[in-house]
């Protein structure tokens, strides 16, 4: 074939998934997009230089052109409230050979907005930017972070000294012990309750407000928590303290039987002594 000879396009096909689900429709212009490959072959799986039309509803949203390879590139904005949707692709040449070209399709799931994102339209969600969060998708606007926190999307974390009762918590309370509460970060991200509470808690503390001291640790000072002595350490503490005590009832005996003996040597002599 000759590199300028054209062929007639015969087939359309999407390259990779034709069913897109987890989708979410997007408020700002560059996001929310949907990228598509497709390929258009002529005779022989020839490629084709071809202009491809994305149709929703009914509606033509982008049109463009394939390269040498045949391949065609989109990426388009799609917004659209939650549902299944239907795009189609389909070559906008006329020749003779196109006519009854079949279109390409692709079915893609919309879902609703996540917890952190809001509905700030009725087609589109928005994340919470920082200094902002959202537990309720429903909700059209973003809260304001609360005092002496971090916020972002569904994110609302102490700042040092304070603490949180759960994840979903916007009042952060001062603790007894600041040194104790400092979050630790990152967090996993199926971080459950229990183990957020422990992850805002410093070294050696547990507990709400970390205020209790952690296994191997003990209250030195009020709401402080020190590390305890190792096992060995103390129980060879307590093996010298034995030994010295035990030392110390000898010498004790000791003295108090050679105070006796020299006080009956002494009487003995006075008594000699008179006779």
């Amino acid at each position: 074939y000759y590199p300028n000879l054209g062929v007639a396009a015969r087939r359309i096909v999407v390259l990779g998934e034709t069913r897109v689900s987890g989708f979410i429709s997007r408020l700002s212009s560059d996001a929310g997009l949907l990228s598509v490959t497709l390929k258009v072959t002529g005779l022989h799986d020839l490629p084709c230089e071809v202009d491809v039309a994305a149709h929703l509803d009914g509606e033509s949203i982008m049109v463009n052109d394939s390269l040498p390879n045949g391949l065609v590139h989109m990426n388009l904005k799609f917004r659209k409230p939650p549902g299944t949707y239907q795009l189609k692709f389909e070559v906008l040449d006329t020749a003779a050979d196109d006519s009854d070209l079949p279109p390409a399709t692709m079915s893609v799931r919309v879902e609703p907005c996540p917890l952190g994102d809001v509905t700030a339209a009725a087609d589109a969600c928005l994340t919470c930017p920082v200094g902002y969060y959202s537990f309720n998708p429903s909700d059209s606007a973003c809260t304001p972070c609360p005092v002496n926190a971090r916020c972002e999307g569904a994110s609302i974390l102490p700042k040092p000294g304070y603490w949180l009762s759960s994840r979903f918590s916007n009042q952060p309370q001062r603790c007894m012990n600041p040194a104790a509460c400092n979050l630790s970060l990152p967090l996993a991200p199926h971080t459950n309750n229990e183990q957020f509470q422990q992850a805002q808690c410093s070294q050696g503390y547990r507990g709400n407000l970390c205020a209790e001291c952690a296994a191997g640790y003990g209250k030195s000072h009020a709401s402080t928590c020190s590390r305890c002595l190792p096992r060995s350490l103390l129980i060879a503490l307590y093996v010298l303290a034995g030994i010295a005590l035990l030392a110390l009832i000898k010498v004790v005996c000791y003295l108090t039987l050679k105070d006796g003996v020299l006080t009956s040597t002494s009487s003995a002599n006075v008594a000699a002594a008179a006779a």
